[in-house]
């Protein structure tokens, strides 16, 4: 019996807008392009990695289990039509829970062999290119490094993770700010 796999493998990597740019169009010769959609994540404060979303495909919300930046993370999700986050700030909001950092992030998906690929770009925070393969308990390192060998064909090492620690606090500090800047800079 294969076990299954619920956890989710990631590397990735902080880009500035060449990168992005230069990025972007290589994914759209060499990978499947599956769409690109806005998105407002809510985070929560808590022990754990609790969230809502909203985009333009639909709502959900999930927990991460393990720690912020950790390679592999087991997640938990359930996704309802886009019409209902409502319903889930409703119920968050009356369970107590306060919001810890709030994203707007415009991501573009793509198929790349057998990898999602996520190309971000989060409003107050920056440019992000994310490499994704579900695993199994068993097959976690094998992945991690399957993942890191790809995001080299791109010409790309993972960000270190004090340095993504380090601009996620900046960006948890500062988030209001941040976006409030972001959307006051001429077009």
């Amino acid at each position: 019996m294969e076990s299954a796999k619920t956890t989710e493998c990631e590397v990735r990597t902080l880009l500035d807008y060449f990168q992005y740019e230069a990025l972007k169009e290589r994914l759209m010769r060499e990978a499947v392009f599956r769409g690109e959609d806005a998105q407002e994540t809510r985070y929560f404060e808590g022990p754990h990695d609790l969230r809502i979303q909203k985009s333009t495909t639909c709502a959900k919300v999930w927990l991460k289990k393990g720690k912020m930046h950790d390679e592999c993370r087991e997640e938990v999700e359930v996704r309802m039509e886009p019409e209902r986050f409502g319903e889930l700030e409703r119920l968050f909001d009356a369970l107590g829970y306060s919001t810890g950092i709030v994203w707007h992030r415009h991501r573009m998906r793509f198929d790349w062999g057998d990898i999602d690929v996520s190309l971000d770009y989060t409003k107050g925070y920056g440019y992000v290119i994310e490499l994704e393969k579900m695993s199994d308990d068993a097959g976690r390192e094998e992945t991690i490094r399957y993942l890191k060998d790809k995001l080299g064909e791109l010409g790309f090492r993972p960000t270190p993770k004090p340095v993504l620690h380090e601009r996620f606090t900046y960006y948890r500090e500062r988030w209001r700010t941040l976006i409030n800047e972001e959307e006051k800079k001429p077009a």
